[in-house]
């Protein structure tokens, strides 16, 4: 999965890059393509950051407790590694789902009519 998170984050930053190009706006069609490319990718740059992050924090929350001997510091640190560990499953979730396949038929519009019925078959 974070292989897969890895290249998700590689390609964003090239959509940036080709983004920051003037001469991309010469060109609509590719330059809206990249942008509907790039906003779809950001969410999950987004919580994978948020994701790398918490993980870091958690690896220095578990030194303290590790290292620290001041009693007041290790009880702050326990409280907090419980925080952190339950953000980190929130975040892996959020990531599997965000990382599961879009289907094409999204993007598509649709119409709706609705009408009045007085019963019967209509209703």
């Amino acid at each position: 999965m974070f292989d897969k998170l890895e290249e998700v984050v590689k390609r964003y930053d090239k959509l940036n890059e080709k983004l920051a190009d003037p001469s991309i706006y010469d060109k609509q069609k590719e330059f809206k393509a990249v942008s509907s490319e790039k906003s779809s990718l950001e969410a999950i740059v987004e919580n994978y950051l948020k994701y790398k992050k918490v993980k870091s924090d958690l690896e220095d929350t578990k030194d303290i407790l590790k290292n620290e001997k001041d009693e007041e510091l290790r009880s702050m640190a326990k409280e907090e590694l419980s925080e952190l560990d339950s953000k980190i499953s929130e975040l892996e979730e959020k990531l599997k789902v965000l990382l599961l396949p879009k289907d094409p038929l999204d993007d598509k519009n649709v119409m709706i009519e609705i009408r009045a019925g007085a019963g019967g078959n209509e209703a």
